[in-house]
């Protein structure tokens, strides 16, 4: 069963070890905990921030491009609007459409001349066909060729040169788009006008047909680095420019003129993700748009990505080395400190800490452990001191043991012949006698009461009465009833003994000896014995009084009997002491014994 209980002990233990983790990996977790992991999300939410701040800048670089292709879109649609201007403000050409019959080959001339003149100063034209209405007469002018005058007699004939309807009373202007052809993905504008009299009368309708690089020229003129894709869609959804090759549903054409234009959103055109711009031209009705590929604005900010992650990944590197040098500056001594004392706990020999850390607190923690190691190794000396006088003692017993029996009745034999002769001095000598020895040869009893040691050296002072006679004067004083206070055994007698073999042994004559017990409201209780001897020096009591202090034991020493008393005293009442002290005519020795009546009262 008692196997079967350290077996229980050890299993306990073992989980109880499980349970806890070493001082290293301690401080690895905390300064994981409050560092390593803070600072590594502080760089996430740092990569973050900057990621959507770097991105949020280029999307505001790239709405203010659209912003500016859009305004040259339209720059460039007013310009086309307003080239008709050029014949009004022409007043040689207004004055040939208005007298239409006066028609001339010099007039034809000048006329084909303006127009001439008109076709090329304007960039990106196709074609030019101007029909006047009173001579049914069209004025052709294509890319890379000449003026055409050409008579019509039927109006259906005018499809041939001109590619829309336009009503001879309609006043204004028409700027549409015609559908590229093949897989261009540029489209051409045609711009129809009448052209009308001051009073409002109409003279002629001009059409003017522009190729598709039209828009080249402006989205070209800019540029842009990247994927970037660039749109111009009218309300049909037709596109009329457009950088690249690209195929889109009618859905994905609804909802690219369907976007918000004041703000950037986000659409996959041909499986790739792109942020898109759209600005509308409501004279025109028609949008610029602008794709920007994700993937494109990604790839600006890597690298800047890359060198923060490189910076946030050699910060964390540093605070990991960081955290393992504090680490181990920290447990390598207390591991040290651990192994000192598990060294102490199996060795016999004294050891100590090394001074090896420059860690203050721990300095100290070394300084208090050497100071209790030798604390330790001083109070282990002491018991096996204290082990060695014990054992002498019971020696020392051992060799003056006598039989009690023998003694018993070798003294019950002096006191019948005493009773017998009517000696009765001789008879109260032995009964003295006989309690004495009764009391000293008890030696298992090594405590006993106040009281009883009081009346054992009553009965010694008896038989020194019956020696000294008249020469000897004792004066003692004590309560009627002594307190049940537990002593040390022969604490007192080895005191009054001294008085007689040391205090007297060089005097004759008027031997005085005083005991006086008295309690004390503190708890405790002092016993006074004095005497006229001889005494001694204040050098030899002052020895005798540090001997008294330490607490020691020397059985060759003259005052045994006394420091044996006082030793024993102050294991049974720690503070207690033995003091000895002269008033010049009286050697006096004084016991205190603290908190011996509360003992004696828990007793």
């Amino acid at each position: 069963m008692f196997r079967e209980f350290r077996v229980a002990v050890s299993i306990a233990k073992e989980k109880d070890m499980r349970k806890k983790i070493t001082l290293f990996r301690l401080i690895l977790e905390r300064f994981g905990g409050l560092i390593l992991i803070p600072t590594l999300l502080m760089f996430s939410l740092g990569i973050a921030v900057m990621q959507n701040s770097f991105t949020q800048r280029q999307l505001e670089l790239y709405s203010e491009t659209t912003d500016y292709l859009a305004q040259l879109c339209d720059d460039l649609f007013y310009n086309i609007k307003t080239k008709v201007l050029f014949l009004y403000n022409d007043t040689e050409i207004m004055e040939i459409l208005n007298n239409s019959k006066k028609e001339n080959s010099k007039n034809n001339m000048n006329l084909t001349s303006k127009i001439s003149s008109m076709f090329y100063s304007i960039p990106d034209v196709d074609s030019l066909s101007l029909y006047w209405y009173d001579r049914q007469t069209i004025i052709y002018r294509k890319q890379n060729s000449s003026s055409r005058f050409y008579k019509i007699s039927d109006e259906k004939e005018l499809s041939t040169y001109f590619l829309h309807d336009f009503p001879k009373e309609r006043y204004g202007y028409d700027i549409t788009a015609l559908p590229a052809a093949g897989k261009s993905t540029n489209a051409q504008i045609v711009l129809d006008q009448n052209l009308f009299t001051y009073t409002m009368n109409p003279l002629a309708r001009l059409e003017i047909i522009f190729n598709n690089s039209i828009f080249s020229r402006i989205f070209e003129g800019i540029q842009e680095e990247g994927d970037v894709m660039n749109l111009v869609l009218d309300s049909n959804h037709t596109f009329l420019y457009c950088n690249q090759e690209v195929s889109l549903t009618a859905e994905d054409k609804n909802a690219l003129w369907k976007l918000d234009a004041s703000k950037s959103e986000t659409m996959t055109i041909g499986g790739a993700s792109y942020y898109l711009f759209r600005r509308y031209l409501p004279l025109y009705d028609i949008s610029i748009i602008k794709c920007v590929p994700y993937a494109y604005i990604h790839s600006l900010y890597s690298p800047y990505m890359n060198i923060l992650l490189v910076i946030a990944l050699a910060v964390l590197g540093f605070l990991s080395l960081l955290t393992v040098s504090v680490s181990k500056a920290v447990s390598k001594p207390i591991r040290s400190l651990i192994d000192t004392i598990n060294q102490f706990r199996h060795s016999v020999q004294p050891v100590s800490i090394p001074a090896e850390t420059r860690i203050l607190e721990i300095s100290e923690l070394n300084d208090d452990f050497n100071a209790m190691f030798q604390e330790i190794n001083t109070l282990i000396d002491e018991k096996i001191q204290y082990e060695v006088n014990q054992k002498q003692a019971q020696m020392d017993m051992l060799m003056v043991r006598v039989n009690p029996h023998f003694l018993y009745n070798a003294l019950q034999t002096l006191q019948y012949m005493a009773i017998k002769r009517n000696a009765p001095d001789i008879n109260a000598m032995v009964v003295s006698l006989s309690k004495i020895l009764q009391y000293n040869l008890a030696w298992n009893e090594k405590t006993c009461l106040l009281g009883d040691e009081f009346g054992i050296c009553q009965q010694y002072l008896t038989i020194q009465k019956y020696r000294y006679l008249s020469e000897l004067t004792l004066n003692l004083e004590a309560p009627p009833v002594l307190p049940t206070v537990v002593i040390p055994k022969m604490t007192l007698q080895p005191i009054i003994e001294n008085s007689f073999m040391h205090g007297f042994k060089n005097k004759k004559g008027d031997y005085f000896i005083s005991i006086r017990i008295e309690a004390e409201e503190s708890g405790a209780f002092a016993i006074t014995v004095s005497d006229n001897g001889t005494g001694m020096t204040n050098e030899q009591m002052e020895h005798l009084n540090r001997q008294l202090e330490a607490r020691a034991l020397d059985f060759d020493n003259i005052h045994s009997g006394l420091m044996s008393a006082n030793y024993r005293l102050g294991q049974m009442y720690p503070g207690s002491r033995i003091r000895v002290t002269s008033d010049g005519t009286h050697f006096i020795v004084t016991i205190q014994a603290k908190g011996a009546l509360h003992e004696s009262l828990d007793h």
